[in-house]
């Protein structure tokens, strides 16, 4: 058994994504794992795929996240008033 329980879901990250650094994995692998637990957080961090670049796979990462996340829901041209909602 791994030590880090998080690792399948690293691998499986891995399989569709390549992200610049390794630890990268493990920060998006805790990001989709928060995701499951936002009902009895305060706060939560915001994740973000920045490039300059067209075609790096900034939608693929979206995608990949959005099928391992708790409640996934796109909000891709929504209003200010409706995400304040």
């Amino acid at each position: 058994m791994s030590e880090n329980p998080l690792e399948p879901l690293i691998l499986f990250i891995k399989r569709f994504l390549v992200l610049p650094n390794e630890v990268d994995y493990f920060i998006v692998a805790c990001w989709i794992m928060h995701t499951y637990f936002t009902d009895v957080l305060v706060t939560t961090p915001r994740l973000a795929f920045i490039s300059p670049e067209y075609g790096c796979g900034k939608s693929r990462a979206l995608e990949v996240i959005e099928s391992l996340s708790f409640r996934a829901e796109k909000l891709d041209y929504c209003t200010r008033p409706y995400l304040m909602r």
